[in-house]
């Protein structure tokens, strides 16, 4: 049995999620400065990610009109 995988414009979007969540986990601060508490801050970490998930989903959606 033999598994082929083609490479093609699949690899977009695919790049596209990769660097939107590891821009929102590099950006997502560990740390409880800025004046937020920890509830603060992980409500700021949360939209971080939020914004990396939408990215990836527009990403794929319009991988998947133009395809």
């Amino acid at each position: 049995m033999t598994i082929n995988i083609e490479f093609g414009w699949w690899l977009i979007p695919a790049i596209i999620t990769a660097i939107s969540f590891i821009i929102a986990f590099w950006r997502s601060d560990k740390s409880y400065a800025h004046g937020l508490s920890a509830l603060g801050q992980a409500m700021s970490n949360a939209f971080l990610y939020l914004f990396a998930l939408v990215a990836s989903l527009i990403s794929w959606l319009v991988w998947s009109l133009i395809t």
